[in-house]
């Protein structure tokens, strides 16, 4: 079984992801970022798994640079035991990946002209040996209970439960 929990943790001591494939820019979209979350707070907890003594992040990388940028203490972060892109996650087998999202729209692109084969099936196959849905739901009711039991501490910039995003 996986194990996972959700934390308040420190910006710098989230340990960037070295394979993530996008860029942090610091441009506009980063100054919207850090206003939104200077305004509502992070409304989704960042994504990290134990490494050694610590944790490497996984997804939230935009989010942690903005709370470094406001000076905030901790962040919200689901930290789960997982393998990151163990060898399951294969460019042009069953995923298509982009560095940038300029490369995933000509990607996009060449999908819908059917200029790319057709990766639904394998991609397909993939999620159901990894049990997404399975997994997807466990995590949805440990994210519920910690946004509950955060929310009636009235702890301030933590997961709020009434989130969309």
């Amino acid at each position: 079984m996986v194990k996972e929990f959700i934390s308040q943790l420190p910006p710098d001591k989230l340990t960037p992801f070295k394979k993530h494939p996008y860029q942090v820019r610091e441009d506009a979209a980063m100054d919207e970022l850090v206003e939104s979350i200077r305004t509502y707070g992070i409304l989704s907890p960042l994504l990290a798994r134990p490494k050694g003594e610590g944790y490497e992040l996984v997804s939230g990388h935009r989010r942690r640079l903005a709370a470094q940028k406001l000076g905030l203490p901790t962040v919200p972060v689901l930290v789960r035991d997982i393998p990151v892109y163990e060898g399951w996650l294969e460019a042009g087998k069953n995923v298509y990946k982009a560095r940038r999202a300029e490369d995933l729209a000509t990607l996009l692109a060449a999908m819908l002209a059917k200029e790319l084969p057709d990766l639904t099936a394998a991609g397909r196959r993939v999620a159901q040996d990894r049990s997404l849905a399975r997994m997807g739901q466990a995590l949805c009711g440990i994210y519920e209970k910690e946004a509950r039991h955060h929310a009636r501490a009235g702890q301030p910039g933590t997961v709020r439960p009434d989130a969309k995003n």
